[in-house]
């Protein structure tokens, strides 16, 4: 995954941070990530705050890490990339 690991790490999902404390947090939906502020701009808006599952090297539980903070700024190109790249992992999730 391009966008979504940081090298040494193996990429497991995406997920709102915005939960109740205690609640399990809900996987992101791909479709749902960027809000648009119009085609005149280079950038799309995070919609909610992103934490990213992730596994460090050698671990077999999930760390989580924040990914993107609601209202962050990221290049169309760049948000097009991680909703490519979570739009694949789900996918792989489904399979398996």
């Amino acid at each position: 995954m391009r966008q979504l690991a940081t090298p040494g790490t193996e990429f497991v999902d995406l997920v709102w941070g915005d939960n109740e404390p205690g609640q399990e947090m809900e996987p992101a939906d791909p479709a749902e990530l960027f809000a648009d502020p119009g085609e005149h701009f280079s950038y799309v808006v995070v919609a909610r705050p992103l934490v990213a599952c992730i596994y460090l090297p050698g671990t077999v539980r999930t760390s989580h890490r924040l990914f993107a903070t609601a209202g962050r700024r990221i290049g169309r190109h760049a948000a097009q990339k991680i909703t490519d790249d979570l739009t694949k992992a789900r996918a792989v999730q489904a399979a398996t």
